[in-house]
């Protein structure tokens, strides 16, 4: 059985593969550091509540440890 590290060396060695893979990357890269970014932001624009939406206790609440 071929391993996935092998296939793709394997692949990167056609000049159009790795030009397409180098493009491909460039973008998922960029792509990931949009939602990254976008998922701060959301974290902050709403104090109190998670990027999923459930309230998060207070900073100064009784028994958080947190500071």
């Amino acid at each position: 059985m071929t391993k996935l590290a092998d296939l793709k060396q394997r692949l990167l060695k056609n000049p159009e593969v790795r030009k397409a893979y180098a493009k491909d990357d460039a973008e998922f890269s960029l792509i990931k550091g949009f939602s990254s970014r976008a998922a701060r932001t959301r974290k902050t624009q709403h104090k109190g509540r998670s990027a999923d939406g459930m309230v998060m206790p207070e900073a100064d609440a009784p028994g958080n440890l947190s500071k």
